[in-house]
């Protein structure tokens, strides 16, 4: 199993130099970057929905990510090296889509991005919600998108960074993160566990690395987003298939702070580099769980009517991205991490709420 993802490795990293050495450069860094990311959260087990779940531990090394992401911005962003990226809008809709994909995720097994990295280790039930998801994206610019403009459009100017400035935006950051801080050291004391390479990570070393590559990645790249390239790639790939423009309602533009990619244009899978980043984030979980013997082999488990639960679950968690206009990555991770805290502090409590909520009823009927 070793020999498997020692090979992968180096599949990787000769295609990432390939892309890099013919100009495709936002490609090749797109993998490096993913697979980083992939390493990490399989290592720590860094899952969102677990955290959000009231694992105190993944909590503080999400918060922990989150400081230091929130910390680099802003010296980026002072020093004129990176421009503010318009990552998600900020309304109401965020909350309601916030809320029914923190809702959805214990019947996904995980967030957007948990999914992703257990798929890349093999588990069978995330591959169905993975696939689930990837319909809702298809079925959500039909179906909400029209109510994501109007739930929106009252508040879509409002954007704090540029309102207050980047000390009252950062100054928000460090104060929500100090009070969960103190909140989870009521739940559980806090402790250093030691780290060791060839184990599982401690969520201290996981939300460490997390955020230092997140801020490496927004200096010389651009943001953390998974949603949007899978998004692109559904309607790219209906579009084509169908001869009809099914994407024609979503035309709104969302300016990511790259030069290759300003607006929710649809780019072609084999041409948008953050497909390539999210082909790296399976393609680094896949070599950690082969390298530390953890792969599954896609054995099957709870069998069809669980999957066909994840894969229902996942329709339903595509189409709620569509609502909030972003995933726990885009939505609550990059936009805290780039100083924007009103959208990503509201979509952090409707996550919470309706994760609770999504316990309750699956704990209920289980």
């Amino acid at each position: 199993m070793r020999s498997h993802g020692v090979v992968l490795s180096a599949l990787l990293a000769v295609t990432a130099v390939l892309l890099i050495a013919y100009g495709y450069w936002p490609q090749g860094l797109g993998i490096l970057f993913g697979v980083a990311y992939g390493v990490i959260i399989q290592r720590s087990r860094m899952c969102f929905a677990t955290a959000f779940y009231g694992n105190a531990y993944l909590m503080r090394g999400i918060l922990l990510g989150l400081l230091v992401a929130s910390l680099s911005s802003y010296v980026l962003m002072k020093m004129g090296l990176v421009a503010a990226p318009h990552v998600v809008t900020f309304g109401v809709h965020v909350f309601i889509g916030s809320l029914l994909f923190g809702f959805l995720m214990p019947f996904v097994g995980g967030c957007m991005l948990g999914t992703i990295y257990r798929v890349g280790t093999g588990i069978s039930t995330s591959g169905f919600a993975f696939l689930g998801i990837l319909a809702g994206n298809l079925l959500g610019p039909l179906l909400v998108w029209d109510l994501t403009k109007a739930l929106k459009s009252p508040t879509s100017g409002f954007v704090l960074l540029t309102q207050l400035g980047a000390e009252a935006a950062l100054a928000i950051n460090i104060a929500a993160i100090a009070a969960l801080f103190y909140i989870t050291k009521r739940a559980v004391p806090i402790s250093i566990t030691p780290f060791k390479i060839r184990e599982p990570w401690p969520a201290w070393a996981g939300g460490l690395a997390l955020g230092v590559v997140f801020a490496v990645q927004f200096a010389v790249w651009g943001v953390l987003v998974t949603q949007l390239p899978l998004a692109r790639a559904t309607l790219y790939i209906a579009d084509a298939a169908s001869g009809m423009r099914l994407s024609a309602a979503w035309s709104e533009g969302a300016g990511l702070g790259a030069s290759w990619v300003q607006d929710n244009r649809l780019v072609a899978p084999y041409a948008d580099p953050f497909m390539y980043l999210v082909l790296g984030i399976l393609g680094g979980a896949m070599v950690a769980a082969l390298l530390s013997g953890e792969f599954q082999w896609f054995k099957l488990y709870g069998g069809w009517r669980t999957l066909a639960r994840h894969f229902a679950a996942g329709i339903g968690m595509g189409i709620a991205v569509w609502i909030a206009v972003g995933c726990n990555v885009s939505g609550f991770y990059t936009s805290v991490g780039t100083l924007r805290p009103e959208v990503g502090w509201v979509y952090a409590l409707g996550m919470y709420l309706g994760a609770r909520l999504g316990l309750k009823i699956l704990y209920r009927f289980a």
